[in-house]
């Protein structure tokens, strides 16, 4: 399977980024040795202090989907949606054991990071424009949307895996306890966020091997490598 991000979305947006992890072998059915939630949601209590959508990791998101003509009041950013929920209850709900340590991550580097189960996807997986008429089955087996204006998406040769970019992913390629092997990308822009990402990739890679027992593997993608190779 091959990663890229099409030259579309780097015309657009020159600086992006995209750190992956792949773990393969993991073991989903663990329970996790220590609470990983509590303690980001308490560092995200203590360092957003100006609210979600004004801290500068949210700000560069809510700045390219203004470009791109996403309203961020009504489609939030996902790192924005996970802090303001964070910052407004306390807490984010316990998913799964994988991607509760996925979201910690986030929460603690403060940048958007994906789950998606790898054995779910069909083909090729890449950041793009999204074709006329092309599917996406939103979370909690709501009625698949036909998508047909052009967006930035994650998509493989089935459907749209995330619409808006990074703002929601769908249901068919979640990671639950059957999931075996991760493809975890951490999204960013240089000058603004990269340094944040390669952090929370590497955290992220060594805390998925040390509690999952998996084969890990970090990856990164930006203008000057587009693609990837995963299998």
């Amino acid at each position: 399977m091959r990663f890229a991000v099409s030259d579309d979305v780097f015309s657009l947006f020159p600086g992006y980024v995209v750190g992956v992890v792949v773990a393969e072998d993991v073991c989903n059915s663990l329970i996790l040795s220590e609470d990983v939630l509590n303690p980001a949601c308490e560092h995200v209590r203590d360092n957003v202090t100006c609210g979600a959508r004004e801290h500068a990791h949210v700000r560069a998101w809510r700045d390219a989907f203004e470009i791109l003509g996403y309203n961020p009041n009504r489609f939030p950013p996902s790192i924005e949606a996970l802090v303001a929920r964070v910052l407004k209850t306390g807490a984010v709900p316990s998913i799964n054991p994988a991607v509760d340590m996925i979201n910690a991550h986030s929460l603690r580097y403060l940048v958007p990071m994906g789950a998606h189960d790898i054995d779910r996807l069909s083909g090729d997986f890449e950041v793009r424009y999204s074709n006329p008429g092309e599917r996406f089955a939103p979370m909690g087996g709501k009625d698949v949307e036909s998508v047909d204006q052009p967006e930035i998406v994650y998509a493989d040769g089935l459907e749209i895996r995330t619409r808006r970019w990074i703002w929601r992913q769908g249901d068919n390629a979640k990671v639950d306890v059957s999931t075996r092997t991760l493809f975890c990308p951490v999204d960013g822009f240089y000058d603004l966020t990269h340094e944040a990402v390669l952090s929370a990739r590497a955290s992220l890679a060594g805390a998925l091997a040390t509690h999952f027992g998996c084969k890990v593997t970090e990856y990164w993608v930006d203008k000057d490598r587009r693609s990837i190779q995963i299998r």
